[in-house]
């Protein structure tokens, strides 16, 4: 092995006998146009005869050398090896180790003096690959022992479940205190719509567990007409469960209230849900929004007054894809009083008229939508409110809700 500067001297004759501008343009293509004197290599222009990255030729790298006249000239200590890069340390260099092309052969190997060794955080050498055989889990303790478990961690040589996952469980680690399929033990699953909490399976706030016509399930007493109003209580023929009660069905449009089939969008008794009455401030009804008298000359789409002027209130976001009607600006997470709570009542409710509220963290509004077995919960700022104002929540797991932990956590949204 040389350390002394090696130069390839036919590619410096080959420069002297052919023109520069034909040798340059072997390899190279050009979308571009490139400085006198430089080509185009792939998205960027090189000068071939100094260009250490393409040296010669578009893509030849030099390595431990530099470009002299279109060749590579090493650097001390570096060796020439056919390929790119052409300078290499044959002390170090896993391709060429202990000599040019004498690749090491296990993946994960490097060079070491010369000679191929596994380094010393993937200490064991298996027919194929340096692994660490105390953490490795296909090759937990020993080459080729693969932990059995689906999740199952190797740790000190040993195949065992994470903590996050303690419980061995039909080939797979667990974690029996939330996991409806394995709650509290093995083969336990929860009911549909039943959640794992502390190895117990509950139904979430405001289902309820029955045995009934329908079997064992976790429902909602309000609507379900197996278990309507009470676990057991079925509804007969066409009629359907609303709010607690058997009614009959109602047309197209028309949602029963209290046995009586009524529009949510216009019936200023039942505005937007079955237990929404106007008040009288503002006793008109349409879309499901009560409004001022004032503002029905001028159409307004919805809100609970006439602003100034009188406007109609603008339309905000609520964050989960409905628009409510207030005349306050839009929020700004930076100004948290912008954030109220008759606002963020207002969104749940845009959200899902026929909605219930739902315990919740202080400076939030919760919002059970029974319909899509999902839970919302928009926080507002100001004196008394939410540390992050502006955030909605939306967990459609049917657990409950959730207040948002940060604005990039999974089911968080901004809402205006």
């Amino acid at each position: 092995m040389s350390t002394a500067p090696r130069v390839d001297h036919s590619l410096g004759r080959a420069l002297a006998s052919a023109s520069l501008a034909a040798l340059l343009a072997v390899g190279c293509t050009s979308r571009h146009a490139c400085p006198a004197g430089q080509v185009a290599c792939g998205e960027s222009c090189a000068d071939l005869r100094t260009d250490p990255v393409s040296c010669g030729a578009c893509g030849h790298s030099c390595g431990l050398g530099t470009c002299v006249a279109g060749a590579c000239v090493c650097s001390p200590g570096a060796t020439s090896c056919p390929g790119s890069p052409q300078c290499v340390d044959e002390q170090a260099d896993a391709r060429n180790c202990g000599a040019c092309g004498a690749a090491c052969a296990l993946a994960g190997e490097v060079c070491l003096a010369g000679a191929c060794a596994c380094p010393a955080s993937l200490p064991d050498v298996c027919p194929s690959a340096c692994v660490d055989t105390g953490t490795d889990p296909r090759n937990c303790g020993a080459c080729g022992n693969a932990c059995p478990l689906r999740g199952e961690a190797c740790l000190a040589g040993t195949c065992a479940c994470p903590a996050a996952r303690p419980d061995p469980c039909a080939g797979a680690c667990v974690d029996e205190r939330s996991d409806t399929g394995d709650c509290g033990a093995c083969g336990v699953a929860c009911l549909a719509n039943e959640s794992c909490v502390a190895g117990a399976c509950t139904c979430p706030a405001p289902l309820q567990l029955c045995t009934g016509t329908g079997g064992t399930v976790c429902t909602d007493l309000a609507t379900d007409a197996r278990n309507c109003g009470m676990c057991g209580v079925a509804c007969t023929g066409a009629q359907v469960c609303s709010i607690g009660t058997c009614t009959a069905r109602c047309p197209a449009g028309q949602q029963a209230c209290g046995g009586a089939c009524v529009d949510l969008a216009t019936d200023p008794s039942h505005c937007g849900g079955c237990a929404n009455v106007c008040p009288a401030a503002t006793p008109a009804c349409a879309g499901g929004r009560c409004y001022a008298l004032a503002c029905a000359g001028a159409g307004c789409a919805g809100g609970t007054a006439c602003c100034a002027g009188p406007s109609c209130p603008p339309a905000h976001d609520d964050g989960l894809g409905q628009a409510y009607f207030d005349c306050a600006p839009l929020g700004d997470p930076a100004l948290p009083a912008s954030y109220t709570p008759a606002m963020a009542q207002e969104a749940a409710q845009a959200w899902a008229p026929a909605g219930s509220a739902a315990t919740t963290c202080a400076g939030c509004v919760g919002w059970w939508d029974a319909a899509r077995m999902s839970c919302a919960a928009w926080c507002y700022g100001g004196p008394g409110g939410y540390s992050l104002p502006g955030l909605v929540h939306l967990d459609p797991s049917g657990a409950g809700c959730v207040c948002p932990g940060s604005a990039t956590e999974p089911g968080t949204f901004l809402w205006r």
